[in-house]
């Protein structure tokens, strides 16, 4: 229950008791107006928080949004207090829908909640909040699921918690030793059900969608919505990519050709079949002998007789 709702029982309860229905309004108002001011001033969208949020499809968001204008919200967004004011952590996708319709001058009742300072300390912190809690809800898509859980690994497999640096990117954490990632992958596995191999999997799809949401956010978005369709291998091999100098990526297509383009060059080492091999080594022992200073010229065609 929102804040705002129990709010409304105590307004409700005041009247019940003082028989005095002008008060009860006076009190909505009041409550109405100091969560309306709040939320309008100080909540903040942090881009980079905002970029954890799997988008919802088209009709998703047209069921939650005639939700919202039937009944408002049913849980409290949730907000985490830093320097900056209150940001948002749980709830984008409801919070852009209220936007809209308060846009329209309509008013949209709901509560929050303030994560514990003393439990998420830093921005870091609930980053790791934010991913964990995304994995909880039911609705994910496969696409949705590997990538938070990818997300999370890359995370977790250098230091855990939020002693991270808040500028690092998950594709520039250090890596740890062996023994450490082996840690990292099989917990994971073993909390979410999966085999070991299908969190390093989850890892590399997360780099490569990543990767494509810095030169295309809205292909990142996307995929993610499962609007448009990108074969997983290829994300991950773009996530296996060392740099992203090359990359322009304006298309689904421009992946393929962006991993065509890198593709490693096999080996082309001539390796010679073995009678070519005994020529070449004959060959050169005449060279090495032709070399030598014999005073004998006949040591030299004897040798060669026998290497013939």
């Amino acid at each position: 229950m929102s804040k705002l709702k129990k709010l409304k029982q105590i307004a409700n309860k005041f009247d019940d008791e003082q028989g005095e229905p002008i008060q009860k309004e006076k009190v909505l108002n009041a409550f109405s107006g100091v969560i309306g001011k709040f939320s309008k001033k100080e909540i903040i969208v942090d881009p980079e928080l905002r970029s954890f949020i799997p988008p919802l499809s088209e009709e998703e968001r047209l069921l939650l949004e005639n939700s919202i204008r039937e009944e408002g919200l049913r849980e409290d967004l949730i907000l985490w207090k830093d320097e900056r004011g209150h940001v948002l952590v749980d709830g984008h996708n409801r919070y852009s829908i209220i936007q809209k319709i308060q846009a329209e001058g309509n008013e949209i009742d709901y509560g929050i909640t303030i994560l514990d300072e003393g439990k998420y300390p830093n921005f870091e912190s609930v980053k790791d909040w934010m991913i964990i809690n995304q994995l909880g809800r039911r609705n994910l898509t496969d696409a949705q699921r590997s990538y938070l859980r990818g997300l999370r690994y890359e995370r977790e497999k250098g230091n855990h918690g939020g002693n991270r640096k808040s500028s690092s990117k998950i594709w520039d954490l250090p890596e740890n030793n062996h023994s450490k990632k082996e840690k990292t992958h099989e917990k994971l596995a073993k909390e979410y059900s999966v085999s070991k191999n299908t969190i390093l999997g989850d890892a590399d799809f997360a780099k490569g969608l990543e990767k494509i949401g810095m030169v295309n956010p809205t292909l990142k978005k996307e995929i993610l919505a499962g609007e448009t369709k990108v074969n997983k291998s290829a994300l991950q091999k773009v996530g296996k990519y060392e740099g992203m100098a090359q990359m322009k990526i304006e298309k689904p297509e421009d992946i393929k050709s962006f991993l065509t383009k890198v593709k490693p060059k096999r080996n082309k080492t001539f390796v010679p079949k073995k009678d070519e091999v005994f020529k070449l080594t004959k060959a050169r022992a005449i060279k090495v002998l032709e070399k030598m200073d014999f005073d004998d010229k006949k040591s030299i065609e004897n040798l060669q007789s026998i290497v013939d």
